[in-house]
């Protein structure tokens, strides 16, 4: 199977175009792997996680995939069907709409969970899974595909294997391995090799997610196809490499990586998964059962603006009622504005330039209207008087009258 390759370096250009190219398997070209261990740009040789496994395609391409059940491989589907050389996932890119040209039939794959692909132990495959969606054809966003194993190997399954995740993955560090090529690719040709050898590559980054995919910052590259990027805290599978950047004139390709999230296609992992159960006699995996979470309804809405008084109703400042003003009559109400040409509604009085609450008023008779006048965004004060209210004047205390007496008494000796 030819590789596909990216057309840009970079996964920003990748996330604004969502253009991108597929990584692909790795073609041996008839070549003899190397038997160099050495580290897959920046990687370390993995002989522990031997539920990432290597994929033969007819003898003469490489591909990864994950084990995420005794009989059940999690890979590319651009690794088990027929592409073109190169994948547009801008829809105005100019390539046909028709991403896949063929599939392989399921005997051409062989299965290995040893370090090298083509070792011991080996499983052939029994059937091939596709996404149930006439979407999955355009590959971007639906680059998965499931290898239902055969039991072929000393009459077993496989012991080991690792659960997909049922949520997204965060940005955050995680783990990626495959059996793709130890050296970057050149422009114009070279480089790759050696490769067919599971490395692992701890931290991977992801800085990007997306509905159907997510991005990495990791030297995968070619032959990485189908493998995982995992959570080794959590122990579970994100995703299977698609594509990434190729090269270019100037740099080298395999920067970084897209890959296609399988929360993202739970429904269909979960159907084939229950079907590889019944077909491999054990019972049903709790992740082929598992109910996703609802969704992150994001953070709660703010409070509501707090209700403002209205006329007549208690206030401490103008902020506090609907008309801006606050009058301190002895009592802060929210008051407005009033005169001949301004009355009050209908249950107020005029009160010093102010309407005032009749039910409040202490007595019916009104005094004169000395017209206070209110500061700006100030509570406005009365005074201890009642200057410029309608309240009733005071009564005359007895002193006063006793001394209006004895005034009269000297006018009229007087006269």
């Amino acid at each position: 199977m030819k590789p596909l390759r990216a057309g840009r370096s970079t996964w920003i250009v990748v996330v604004a175009t969502a253009v991108g190219l597929a990584v692909g398997c790795s073609n041996a070209g008839g070549e003899r792997l190397s038997s160099s261990s050495a580290p897959i740009i920046g990687g370390v040789a993995d002989s522990t996680n031997t539920w990432v496994v290597g994929i033969d395609v007819g003898g003469y391409g490489i591909c990864s995939g994950s084990l995420i059940a005794p009989n059940l491989v999690l890979t590319a589907r651009h690794c088990v069907s027929k592409t073109p050389a190169a994948l547009d996932c801008n829809p105005d890119g100019g390539l046909a709409s028709n991403k896949i040209l063929g599939n392989y039939s399921a005997s051409t794959f062989r299965v290995t969970t040893g370090q090298q692909v083509g070792a011991s132990p080996q499983w052939t495959v029994k059937a091939v899974r596709y996404i149930d969606d006439p979407l999955a054809n355009r590959l971007c966003g639906y680059d998965l595909a499931l290898l239902e194993l055969n039991k072929n190997s000393a009459g077993a399954f496989p012991t080991k294997w690792m659960p997909p995740s049922i949520v997204s993955p965060l940005k955050h560090k995680y783990v990626a391995a495959g059996y793709g090529c130890q050296n970057p690719e050149k422009y114009g040709g070279g480089g790759c090799d050696p490769r067919g050898y599971r490395m692992m590559l701890d931290p991977v980054t992801v800085v990007e997610v997306t509905p159907l995919e997510f991005f990495i910052v990791g030297r995968v590259c070619g032959g990485d196809s189908g493998g995982p990027v995992w959570n080794k805290t959590a122990n579970v599978i994100y995703g299977a490499l698609s594509r990434g950047d190729g090269t270019t004139a100037t740099e080298e390709g395999c920067n970084y990586g897209l890959y296609t999230r399988i929360d993202a296609h739970l429904a269909w992992v979960q159907k084939y998964g229950k079907m590889a159960a019944a077909n491999g006699g054990y019972a049903p995996l709790p992740w082929m059962t598992a109910t996703p979470p609802p969704p992150d309804a994001g953070p709660p809405p703010p409070p509501p603006p707090p209700t403002k008084a209205g006329l007549g109703e208690a206030c401490a400042s103008p902020d506090d009622c609907t008309t801006g003003v606050c009058v301190d009559f002895g009592e802060k109400l929210c008051s407005t504005v009033c005169n001949a040409a301004l009355p009050c509604p209908t249950g107020f009085a005029c009160n010093g330039g102010y309407c005032y609450p009749e039910s409040k008023l202490p007595d019916p008779e009104p005094s004169p209207d000395a017209g206070v006048t209110p500061a700006a965004d100030e509570t406005i004060r009365a005074s201890s008087c009642v200057v410029g209210t309608d309240f009733p004047p005071p009564k005359p205390q007895p002193w006063i009258v006793a001394a209006l007496a004895g005034v009269a008494v000297l006018v009229r000796r007087r006269r």
